[in-house]
């Protein structure tokens, strides 16, 4: 469904979502020191999200031209 979500580790209740991908995501790396979430889709769109200012994503394309 293109969204990536963060969930309480400790309840597992969902806390945030994250919209934008237009396509599918296959891979997503969480950085806790420093609120950082990264995702990638298979359209080659790499996402770097801020989880404490939920500001608006830093994206690129992570695909030779």
């Amino acid at each position: 469904d293109r969204l990536v979500r963060q969930h309480d580790a400790a309840t597992g209740k969902l806390v945030r979502e994250y919209p934008g991908h237009a396509d599918w995501i296959y891979a997503v790396a969480a950085h806790p020191a420093t609120a950082r979430l990264a995702s990638a889709g298979f359209d080659a769109e790499v996402r770097i999200w801020d989880t404490k200012t939920e500001a608006k994503p830093v994206t690129f394309k992570a695909a030779p031209n």
